[in-house]
């Protein structure tokens, strides 16, 4: 459950970021997101 729950805050935090970049494709983001795939 705890695995979830951040799971879910690292969601909102992106979504979050997304709304502040707007549609801005930074490294940073795809960096991110390649993060999350191996993480997964």
């Amino acid at each position: 459950m705890k695995f979830e729950e951040a799971s879910t805050c690292r969601d909102r935090i992106k979504h979050l970021r997304d709304r502040l970049l707007g549609k801005h494709r930074s490294p940073f983001k795809q960096a991110q997101n390649a993060d999350r795939v191996a993480s997964e």
